[in-house]
């Protein structure tokens, strides 16, 4: 190889990888990349999705459950915990064991993962656990999984979902969490199907 055909290699890796080239591995994430979950309940035969409202005003409302790593985790460790803080370490898993195993969606950097937790009331999920210092949300809601698509089949996935359960009868997604739900039904990891039927 010639010394300009080098420096040419040279300078496309470079490229790519200062790029982030979309090439991370969910399970090996040196660069940081934030992840999350959609988690569901199956309930009399039926699934339910849980949703978290977020306060930030940027966002101001309802989505699945995510953030950015702390101290070069992967993306299911990330995902996992960043679910145990924002769900008030009212569910023991998923585990990033767990959900390494499942494949996630991409969207716009965020990666999420679709897996099944045990029912738990809202008002389960909100009672006092001291030993939780993190959690970054105060409200949640249960929708149903059909709901949930119908509304992100629809154009602008804005409209409101009616609750299942929650303090509130209908929320509304916030923008970053429509796309990345929509992402997560288009590649199919939210499946169109009910998981639980």
């Amino acid at each position: 190889m010639s010394e300009a055909a080098r420096s040419v290699a040279l300078c496309l890796a470079v490229v790519l990888v200062l790029s982030g080239c979309g090439c991370a591995s969910p399970s090996d994430d040196p660069q940081g990349t934030p992840s999350g979950v959609i988690p569901y309940a199956c309930v009399d035969g039926a699934a339910l999705v849980l949703l978290a409202f977020d306060s930030e005003p940027k966002r101001r409302g309802w989505g699945q459950f995510g953030g950015t790593p702390k101290h070069g985790e992967s993306i299911p460790e990330t995902a996992a915990r960043e679910f145990h803080e924002e769900a008030n370490c009212a569910f023991a898993g998923p585990g990033p064991e767990e959900l390494a195993l499942l494949a996630p969606s991409e969207s716009r950097g965020f990666f999420s993962f679709f897996a099944e937790v045990p029912y738990r009331s809202p008002a389960e999920i909100a009672a006092d656990r001291p030993a939780c210092p993190d959690v970054e949300r105060s409200r949640w809601v249960w929708v149903r999984h059909a709901d949930l698509v119908h509304a992100l089949a629809a154009e602008g996935a804005t409209r409101l979902i009616p609750t299942a359960v929650g303090d509130t009868e209908a929320v509304h997604l916030w923008s970053g969490a429509a796309a990345s739900l929509r992402r997560a039904r288009e590649e199919g990891v939210l499946p169109d199907a009910d998981p639980c039927r």
